[in-house]
């Protein structure tokens, strides 16, 4: 380890160089943008729920009712013209799992048919 050559030298002062460019890309850029809940509705009812997803929480999609147990909780958002409507990633799976999918009133666009009452946490 007495001598480097120079094409070694070359290659260490690269390797630091690239990773000192490496951590402050890193570490400077813009941080993305992590919800702190996720809005679902029950596709059979209307029934909004929240499902919260701060700190280590995570929900698995389409989520378990509650009440019924059934895999009917599918994440929702509002489209340009201000109906909810079920999640892109998530729209497969709603023909996939079947059962009943009365709040679902277009399944070309599959806008939701929300009920009147106030939301529900999960727990």
């Amino acid at each position: 380890m007495g001598s480097l050559k120079p094409w070694q030298l070359v290659l260490v002062i690269v390797a630091a160089l690239v990773l000192a460019v490496s951590l402050w890309m890193v570490f400077s850029s813009d941080r993305v943008f992590q919800p702190n809940q996720v809005v679902l509705v029950d596709v059979s009812t209307g029934d909004r729920f929240i499902s919260k997803t701060s700190g280590n929480r995570m929900t698995i999609l389409p989520a378990w009712h509650p009440e019924t147990g059934e895999r009917s909780l599918y994440p929702i958002i509002k489209n340009d013209e201000g109906e909810w409507v079920v999640s892109e990633m998530l729209r497969g799976k709603l023909v996939e799992f079947g059962g009943d999918h009365s709040a679902v009133v277009d399944f070309d666009g599959f806008v939701v048919r929300l009920s009147k009452s106030s939301p529900k946490t999960l727990k």
